[in-house]
């Protein structure tokens, strides 16, 4: 598949432009719903609207599997290369807003454990329902995409084609569905009194993000071996309205499948009607979106401690007030990530380069 050749400045030219207005909307959604948590807001329209940002997530496994697989057609020289990639790609932000967080007015060092800060720097809290996000509110999505690249290696022993992702993705579906029912039979006392439990048990677990993945490696290989055609759009939009109607009318929320589950089947439907028309986002109204998903992972990792850090001293009164806020919060979002990202990559890479040439 070929890239965009935009008119747009350098910054965003020769990249997926509707993966990054993908990105770029699905972050603007979970600033969305992490700012209504905060501070209600005064329409319950707009409070409806914002419980979309809780499945916006979806959308950055199935965007970051596709990337992963198409490295690996492309630039996959070692594991070992993949390995650092992706740790310059993940550890500068998320350790930098680890110890931000920690410099919080509202934060103490002592409310973590030494064991929950090992596990967050070594990128394996994703394995405890007690750890997943408890410093910075929102890690789970780094903790799960951190367990997905420790298990690349093998997953790209058994999906080598279109055929095997569809495979793996029935089978990670039938796997997430299990321990759905498992977790709510033999842990149904924790789930209902214990919110770590039943955020981790129905949603952050990685088997329930396994097939939302597998469906980004799905359409990586869709869009390799097909013409996407509206057609093709159409069977699936279909599909997926089918799969929906399933879903509320047997009220199998958090019963036999997960919402996750759901969520990844309408975000790789958005996934394939943006591709065909990824000619419309070279227009320039874009580019503050498409800037926002080239920033995606930092102002994802920073917009709840600002958020935090507002809110004991300003509470917005009306709905102008309050989008002004709510603007305020995504661009110094935005603004931390830009300033930090490039810098703090090149930091830890120089790092990486003078320790390899030291042994």
């Amino acid at each position: 598949m070929l890239r965009s050749k935009s008119p747009l400045n350098e910054t965003i030219r020769n990249r997926y432009l509707y993966l990054d207005v993908l990105k770029g909307l699905a972050t603007l959604g979970v600033i969305f719903l992490h700012f209504n948590m905060s501070y209600s807001a005064p329409s319950a329209q707009l409070s409806k609207l914002s419980t979309i940002g809780a499945r916006c997530p979806q959308l950055f496994f199935i965007i970051s599997a596709f990337l992963t697989w198409n490295s690996f057609e492309t630039r996959l020289s070692s594991w070992s290369a993949f390995y650092k990639s992706k740790f310059l790609r993940l550890a500068p932000m998320y350790y930098a807003a680890i110890i931000i967080s920690l410099l919080l007015p509202c934060c103490r060092f002592s409310k973590f454990s030494v064991a929950d800060y090992c596990a967050h720097f070594f990128f394996v809290n994703g394995f405890s329902p007690l750890w997943i996000h408890d410093i910075l509110g929102v890690e789970w999505y780094i903790a799960d995409l951190a367990i997905f690249f420790m298990l690349c290696p093998l997953i790209k022993r058994i999906i080598f084609n279109y055929k095997t992702s569809i495979y793996c993705f029935v089978v990670a579906t039938l796997l997430s569905s299990f321990c759905l029912v498992f977790f709510n039979w033999f842990f149904s006392f924790q789930i209902q009194h214990n919110l770590h439990y039943e955020q981790y048990f129905h949603t952050f677990f990685i088997v329930h993000q396994l097939p939302v993945l597998f469906l980004g490696i799905i359409l990586y290989y869709t869009l390799k071996s097909k013409t996407v055609s509206w057609y093709l759009i159409g069977k699936y939009c279909l599909v997926c309205i089918g799969i929906l109607g399933v879903f509320i009318w047997f009220s199998l929320g958090k019963t036999y499948i997960t919402s996750t589950w759901i969520a990844g089947i309408l975000g790789g439907c958005l996934f394939l009607i943006f591709h065909k028309i990824e000619v419309v986002f070279n227009c320039p109204i874009f580019i503050p979106l498409i800037k926002v998903g080239r920033y995606s992972l930092g102002i994802f990792l920073f917009h709840w401690l600002i958020i935090e850090w507002f809110r004991p001293y300003v509470y917005p009164h009306g709905l102008l007030q309050w989008l002004t806020l709510l603007l305020i919060c995504v661009l110094l979002s935005y603004f931390l990530s830009k300033l930090l990202e490039d810098r703090l990559r090149y930091l830890l890479n120089h790092i990486i380069i003078l320790h390899q040439s030291k042994s």
